[in-house]
């Protein structure tokens, strides 16, 4: 992708100077307060100090902070306590509420299972049963800095405002059609350099969608560094609209995805983030090709299974994978034939 619009020198200046303090931000020591630490989430304790480290330091109120994927509410919660104490800003004088929250609110299988475990003495959460009202009650101090939407994301974004957006976690990229609507809704409404964004499961094995995105937009972004799952981009410069009204799974051809995945790459990728990124490319050439193509990719890690499966015996196996590609390759006959 050739662009000939580059960085003015004011948005040059602000770069580097943003990217100085937010190198210096990520390795300052932070204790968050107790319920922050013990709350119920899908974030490390690093991810969970850094965005409230953001909110802390980093956040001038020059765009909103779009929050979505929230789970119980501690990405939440950590922006709006670190606002809170935020000495640059006002938060009285401010028009509109700073952190824009999206949450579907609906019990997968597995969600319901740790939400039953995280809170036994409650009604047994079920598949499909809400948990909308322990969100609401996890996040009810900091609701007067937060405007919740409540439901599909991609309707949602169909009808806010045009706004900017200083800060965006994301942590709701579960299928490709969310990602289209996320990126394109979001991501041209950006502040080149002085947005952040959060891409919270970037190192996954299961969503290429967003490899092949930030791949696409890779000279829109400037890479910082990763904590734990989620990486940390600066943007660099405007995005236009046109250029992400895509279907960024659909769009491309195997050859040209398989270069936007390669594209994204963090450059400080250790060796077990490499062995989950090489599962979800399995996952991008079984759904680009055929099953059987990305189940000879998959079989293709096994060395690096047994080799990380010893240290961590919790992580995805190779098998676990391709039984994965397979149920996915047969709703998509399904879906093909329907």
């Amino acid at each position: 992708m050739n662009n000939l619009v580059m960085p003015s020198l004011e948005t040059i200046n602000r770069l580097e100077a943003n990217r100085e303090e937010l190198t210096t931000l990520v390795n300052k020591e932070v204790r968050l307060e107790r319920k922050l630490r013990n709350m119920p989430s899908m974030q490390t304790m690093k991810e969970k100090e850094f965005l409230y480290k953001l909110a802390l330091e980093y956040y001038k109120g020059q765009g909103l902070i779009f929050d979505a994927g929230l789970y119980l509410g501690v990405s939440t919660l950590c922006f709006g306590r670190g606002l809170k104490r935020n000495p640059h800003i006002g938060l009285k004088n401010m028009l509109q509420k700073p952190i824009q929250s999206f949450e579907l609110g609906i019990c997968t299988a597995g969600i319901a299972n740790k939400i039953n475990q995280i809170y036994p003495d409650i009604l047994k959460m079920r598949e499909g049963d809400s948990f909308l009202p322990i969100l609401r009650s996890n996040i009810k101090e900091v609701q007067s800095l937060t405007r919740l939407y409540e439901g599909d994301i991609c309707h949602w974004l169909q009808k806010i405002p045009e706004a900017l957006y200083e800060i965006a976690f994301l942590d709701v990229l579960k299928t490709a059609t969310v990602n289209d609507s996320v990126v394109s809704k979001i991501f041209p409404s950006l502040i080149p350099g002085r947005s952040v964004v959060i891409q919270q499961d970037f190192i996954t094995p299961n969503l290429p969608w967003i490899q092949i995105s930030m791949g696409y937009l890779k000279e829109y972004f400037e890479y910082l560094f990763t904590r734990s799952a989620s990486t940390i981009y600066l943007n660099t410069k405007k995005i236009p609209k046109e250029l992400v009204s895509k279907k960024f799974y659909d769009d491309f051809t195997l050859e040209e995805s398989l270069a936007l995945f390669a594209q994204s790459y963090p450059s400080d990728l250790d060796e077990f983030g490499q062995y989950k990124m090489e599962l979800a490319k399995g996952l991008l050439i079984a759904y680009k090709t055929d099953i059987n193509q990305g189940i000879k990719h998959l079989e293709g890690c096994r060395s690096q299974y047994e080799k990380f499966a010893q240290i961590k015996p919790w992580i995805r196996s190779v098998d676990d994978q391709i039984n994965y590609a397979r149920l996915l390759h047969l709703s998509l006959e399904a879906s093909a034939s329907s």
